[in-house]
């Protein structure tokens, strides 16, 4: 994101109150993007005087669930950019190109279903308090996609009026965007990225690859298991050297897996 977005300000947000650097990662990446900022956050501050404050104190999003981490992530996304404003993204995508021209704008995931993995709101925008209402009366922690893609489906057709949703919509001044922007890998394909080509490609022809694509969601939920290996051409590998570097020249320093 830093790379690829200079004039932004990039903010790597954690719950946790200090970050691992025995690696040398994290100071690397601050050394190298200026505009790149890791903080830690006071949650009680993010969801104060905002529809999720109670659910965030009963702590019913850590209880009986496989995903409390997830549940909280999608809770904090919401809370952050409506306090705030900008743009949220996941940490399992590669950026490609840059995003300044985008603004109150969501992405597809499929034809019919939007995706919350990445968005931009302005500050203290109505949909997104929508949202958060929305977020706060139907929240169930263990249904995985419920207090995600579903909801903010759900929650936009409900507020646009519409019964079904598609690429190129406008409603409340949010642009609704293909899936080709955010999530061009389909989930059920994604292990696209990861498999090895012969020969190799360049940043050009990763571009081409994915010609209508500000990002690359590579889905972890599926994906955090599958081996990476340095030069095998896989586009994975080709789009962190040119859009990654630094990461990518921390994780193989002393292997070819990564």
């Amino acid at each position: 994101m830093a790379q690829q977005n200079p004039e932004a300000r990039v903010w790597y947000v954690m719950t946790a109150p200090a970050v691992e650097v025995k690696d040398g990662l994290p100071p690397r990446l601050l050394q190298q993007y200026t505009n790149l900022r890791v903080v830690t956050t006071d949650l009680g501050k993010v969801f104060s005087n905002t529809p999720l404050m109670p659910l965030y104190t009963s702590r019913t999003w850590n209880r009986n669930t496989t995903w409390p981490a997830v549940n909280l992530s999608d809770m904090v996304r919401l809370a952050l950019v409506w306090r705030a404003g900008g743009f949220y993204s996941d940490t399992d995508v590669v950026c490609i190109s840059s995003l300044a021209a985008l603004r109150n704008v969501v992405g597809f995931q499929s034809n019919n279903e939007v995706n919350g993995g990445i968005f931009h709101f302005d500050r203290h925008h109505n949909l997104l308090l929508h949202v958060m209402n929305r977020f706060s009366q139907d929240f169930n922690a263990n249904d995985w996609g419920n207090n995600g893609p579903v909801l903010l489906t759900r929650t936009l057709k409900e507020a646009c009026e519409r019964p079904k949703l598609a690429p190129g919509d406008q409603c409340h001044g949010v642009h609704l965007l293909s899936w080709k922007a955010f999530y061009p890998v389909p989930p059920g394909k994604w292990r696209f990225p990861f498999l090895p080509r012969k020969g190799t490609i360049n940043f050009t022809e990763v571009s081409v690859v994915f010609p209508d694509s500000y990002v690359i969601h590579m889905w972890n939920k599926m994906s955090h298991l599958q081996p990476i290996f340095k030069d095998s051409g896989s586009i994975y590998d080709v789009a962190a050297k040119s859009f990654c570097p630094v990461t990518r020249a921390v994780a193989t320093a002393h292997s070819s897996l990564y």
